[in-house]
Parts: structure tokens; sequence; C-alpha cells
């Protein structure tokens, strides 16, 4: 940003807050006025219908939910119904094992046989419905409460109403399962005509070769259901003065609030508009969602026909019409309580604007003043601020890769220097015995020279990375990139990674070489840290240099099975890092996207990509630097 800019930049913060928020105090103050004016008489309309549609809502909401309630109560009938037979067997079996255990050393089998028949025969549950049989394993009906002269006959041939062999089945199941749920259709005792489906459970007797069970209708056990149902119902209030009613498909209330009304029918029942309540609640009732009915009824414990408005849904499974509802001289109550409320309301409010909004508009001059001169103050800290910390963060980075590449040229030098040292004490010794010849003296001074050669280039390239220079130049982009491995050679030998370079020729660039070198370097170490850190056996860093269009293209590429997703978004934020804080500070990608973006006018991007190298896959992260030529 040029001074110009941020000349201009400042100038806009010190007038434009002081003219908008001046310019929106005045014209809030007006608006609030107009719009708390003009809004009132609406919000008095509205009150009436807000507070008729929330009793609308609630009613609406709690039938709803009864209905949804009592549906999953008539779909548990049948495991209640189990749960329920179930519990009676168990303690029958209990009964006979505890009788048996007792009689079984003193009285002989047939005695403790009578013993287990006259403690079960007289046993009635389920209002008096439910009985114990108990058969043998060879079909022989042992004890049966509801025909007693039929105990003692086989009943293998039995069959029930739909001509299974029950009996056969029941046994089949015991010598598999030992207990077991079955389900077969039999008439009841006061309907010989229609086959009703029953469910009963067995288990059995070992000590005697019998199973002990029990049966029920499904429908008289729902009817049970249904009953336990409209009592709870009968005392349910959801807020205060509330109930619910329920009316069978004749119209007869069958739960009540008011004990008095629980029988009567009310099909006939006409409010003074002459409005068949009933039959208007029935028609509402079987709509698929329900709805509301409006009609006049006497309020509870008066004698006052007041209108009223309820909500009424069908329960098709049982033909049920389930309603509670509200008298609308109660909701005008609250109506007109909050009428006088929102009219006291609205003269405070208009005093209030009025006084707040001089205030305001003072305060906001003067905070807009003293608010624009500590944003300029900042503004020019803050700008120090961040040169000094770019600086710093640039310094860092650099020592940062210095101290390794001090390690990596050690390790360069090793081999070279071992090599002079061979040559030269190889010499010394040959010399001494009078063996060294023209040829192979030559021949390691040659060596000699060439690997000093090389010491001198590493030290080249070391001292022109650590210079600091920071003049744009012209420079060709292979000479870089030899230097930046040259200064990483020990590393990559030390780590064991193939460099695999495919560079186009003869690429120029005008720009910081030294600076570029040290991108170069960040990205080297990251990609060599994720390849040690995901302990890859063949590490490879592929690097490709060509020119597309009016850029230059730089791609660096690894193996270590990329970045995650989570936090590749992330990468270039100063101080973000996922190693260890011994390990790693989070400055170098940030100093190279800074570097690249802001130094040199150019871009770069982090992905993940999947490649083949030597016949093999390989994933890994894939950064793409793009430069203007």
């Amino acid at each position: 940003m040029t001074n110009k800019d941020e000349k201009k930049l400042l100038l806009s913060i010190k007038l434009i807050p002081l003219f908008i928020f001046t310019i929106l105090a005045i014209v809030g103050t007006l608006v609030a006025i107009y719009i708390n004016k003009s809004t009132f008489h609406d919000e008095v309309k509205k009150v009436h219908q807000q507070y008729l549609a929330n009793e609308k809502r609630i009613i609406k909401e709690e039938i709803i939910k009864l209905h949804n309630n009592i549906k999953n109560e008539k779909k548990l009938t049948k495991h209640k119904l189990k749960e329920n037979i179930k519990e009676k067997v168990l303690m029958a079996h209990t009964l006979a094992t505890n009788i048996y255990n007792q009689y079984k050393e003193t009285k002989t089998p047939q005695e403790i046989k009578e013993i287990i028949k006259n403690a079960l025969v007289n046993i009635r549950f389920n209002d008096g419905r439910g009985y114990f049989f108990i058969h043998s394993l060879d079909y022989e009906c042992i004890l049966l409460p509801i025909a007693r002269h039929l105990e003692g006959t086989s009943f293998y041939n039995f069959k029930d109403g739909k001509g299974d062999y029950l009996t056969r089945n029941i046994v089949s199941q015991m010598k598999k399962e030992q207990e077991g749920f079955l389900t077969w259709w039999y008439a009841k005792p006061n309907d010989k005509t229609t086959q009703y489906e029953k469910i009963g459970f067995n288990k059995y007797f070992e000590p005697l070769n019998w199973f002990i069970g029990t049966g029920e209708y499904v429908k008289d056990f729902e009817e049970t259901v249904k009953e336990t149902i409209t009592k709870r119902l009968s005392t349910y209030s959801y807020r205060k003065n509330s109930y619910i009613f329920v009316l069978d498909k004749n119209g007869t209330t069958i739960s009540h609030r008011d004990k008095n009304e629980i029988g009567k029918n009310r099909f006939k029942y006409q409010d003074k508009k002459g409005t068949y309540v009933v039959a208007k609640l029935f028609n509402t009732a079987k709509n698929k969602q329900g709805g509301f009915v409006e009609y006049y009824y006497n309020k509870h414990n008066t004698n006052t026909s007041i209108k009223k408005i309820s909500y009424v849904l069908n329960f098709k499974d049982w033909d049920w019409t389930i309603g509670t509802g509200f008298y609308t001289q109660d909701v005008e109550l609250l109506i007109q309580k909050k009428k006088q409320e929102l009219t006291k309301s609205n003269h405070q409010k208009l005093n209030t604007i009025m006084l707040i909004s001089f205030f305001i508009l003072l305060i906001i001059i003067l905070l807009s003043l003293s608010l624009s001169y500590a944003i300029q103050i900042r503004f020019e800290n803050y700008k120090s601020k961040v040169k000094q910390k770019d600086q710093m963060i640039a310094e860092q980075s650099k020592l940062a890769a210095m101290g390794e590449m001090l390690g990596n040229i050690a390790h360069q030098w090793r081999q070279p220097l071992s090599i002079i040292s061979t040559g030269a004490t190889g010499m010394l010794t040959q010399k001494e015995y009078g063996i060294l010849d023209d040829n192979d003296f030559e021949k390691t001074c040659n060596a000699i020279n060439t690997h000093a050669q090389y010491l001198s280039k590493t030290i080249d390239d070391f001292k022109n990375f650590i210079k600091g220079d920071r003049e744009k130049s012209n420079f060709k982009l292979e000479d870089t990139m030899s230097s930046f491995l040259n200064l990483v050679e020990g590393s990559v030998k030390s780590h064991h990674i193939e460099i695999i370079l495919k560079l186009e020729k003869n690429i120029y660039l005008n720009g910081y070489p030294n600076e570029l070198i040290q991108c170069f370097i960040n990205l080297f170490h990251n990609a060599k840290d994720a390849l040690d850190e995901n302990k890859v056996d063949d590490k490879v860093i592929i690097i490709s240099t060509y020119t597309k269009e009016d850029k230059i293209i730089i791609e660096i590429l690894d193996n270590a099975n990329g970045i995650k997703k989570s936090i590749i978004h992330k990468i270039y934020e100063p101080y973000f890092t996922t190693k260890h804080q011994a390990q790693g500070t989070g400055i170098g990608l940030h100093m190279t996207y800074k570097f690249i973006v802001e130094g040199m006018k150019g871009t770069i991007f982090a992905e993940n990509k999947k490649f083949s190298h030597k016949n093999k896959q390989y994933r890994g992260a894939l950064f793409t630097i793009s430069l203007p030529k």
C-alpha cells in the first residue's frame, strides 16, 4: 500500500464514520418515531389474532401429541399382552416347582399332580378372563378349569378356529424350545360364530413332563388398554383449567374431567346457535390432520353458554374423537390487559426515543472523532509492528534453514575431504617407496582438484545464501535450482531421498533469487519431515519447471501420503504447524507464501495428488508455484 493510499484510507476512517453515524442517528430517530406511531394500531389489532393463534397452536399440539401416544400404546398392545401372560405362566410354573420340590420325597407323583392342579385351578386374572391350563407332552389334558370334564382326555386332534392342530404345535415347541408364545384363533364363550385372535404362552414342566400355559384374546386385552387410557385422560391436564374429552363412534363421552359427563350421549346436543356440536366435531375430526371447531358450551360449574374453540382429531383404529379447547372469554381478558400495556408502553417509548436520540447523536459524534484518531494511531503502530515482525520471522526462518544447512555441508564435505586426504596420503606413500608414476600423480591431483572445486562451490552457494541481498535481478532458474540442491544435498543423502528433476532449460526470472532458494528449502524441509514422519520406504521428491503461456510454473511433488483435508486450508497461516514445538515453528510456509505472493507477485497452491513412479502408485502433496515472466 502506498503512502498516498494510506492517507486516503486514514481520511476515510476519520470522515466517513462520522458522516454515516450522524445521518443514521437522525434517520433512525425519525424512522423510529414514524414506525412507533404507525405500527401501534396494527399491533393492537394483531394482539387478538396472536393470542387466538397461540391458544390454537397449544391445543392442537397437545391433541396431536396425545394422538401419537395413544397410537404408540395401541401398537404395544400385543407386546404388553405377551409380557402379561408370560409373567403369569412363570408364576404358575414357580408355584408348581415349589410344590413338587416340597413333596417329591413324601408323596406319590399322582398325589403331587393333584396338589398342583388344586393350587392352580381357581386362579383367575385379567378381570377374571385368564386361567391356567396343563397338558402332558403325550397330549393328555391335565387341567382345564373352564371344562373340567375334558381332563384326562387326549387333545392330540384338537384344532383351533383356523383348523390348525393347536396341541401338536405346542408340544412340538416345548420339545424344541422349552417355552414360547403361540398365536391361534378361537371363538369366545359368548360368541361362538366369530374366531378371535388369541395369544398364548406355554412353559415346559420337566418333573412331570407337562407344559403349563395360558392365553388371552387380543381384543379383550385391547379393551383393558382402552379403559386404562380413558381413565388416565379423564384426570390429565396440560395447564390450568384444561381437560381432554374423548367421544366414541356413537357420540358417547368415554373420557372427561367431569365424571357426570362420562357415559352421556351428546349426539343430539345443539348449542344456542342451533349447531349440532357432536356431529360437527365428528366431521372435522375425520380430516387427516383434524381441525378446529367453534361452538357454544356451558363453562364448567356455570350455566352460562360461552363461545368455545376446540381442536379435535379422530383416532381411526378405535374410532375415537379426541379433543380439547378453550373459552374465548378467557382469552379476551388476557387480550384486554395486553392492549392496556401496549398503550402505556407506546407513550413511554415516544418520550424515551426523543431523549435518547439526542444523547446518542452527541455521543456518536464524540466517539466517531475519538475512534478515528485511535484507529489512526493503532494503524501506524500496527504497520510498524507488522514490518518488524515480518523481518523477524524472515530472519528466524533463514537462521533455522542455515542451522540445518551447516549440518548438511558438514555431511557433504566428509566424502570429498576423505578422498583428498586419502589421495594426498597415498601419493606420499608411493613417493616414499619410489613407486609414484606420472599417471597416478596426475590422476590423483585431478581428483583432489575436482573435490576441492566442489567444496569451494558449496562454500560459494552457502555464502550467497546468507548474504541476505535483496536487490531485484535477472537470474536463471536452473542456476538457482542448482544452488538450492547443492545446499540440501547432505540432507538428501542422509535421509535417502531420490530427487527427480524435470527442468526446462533457459528459464529466466526477474526477482530475488536468494529468497526463492529459501522458499525451495522450506518446501523441501516440509516434504522431508513428512516422508520421515510417515515412514516412507522409497522417498521421492519430483521437481518440475516449465513455462505456460505468460507464467513460469515450478512444481514440487513428494510421496509422503499428502496433507490432511482438515488442515490443508490452514498451512500458510503464521505459526500453524502439526509438528512438536521442538521440531517446527510454523513460519516456513507462511514466509514462503508471503514471498511468492507479495514479493514476486505470484501464486502458490497446495493439493494432494496420486502418481506413479517406477511402476508403483504413490500419493503425496503437490505445491505449484506460478510466477510472472
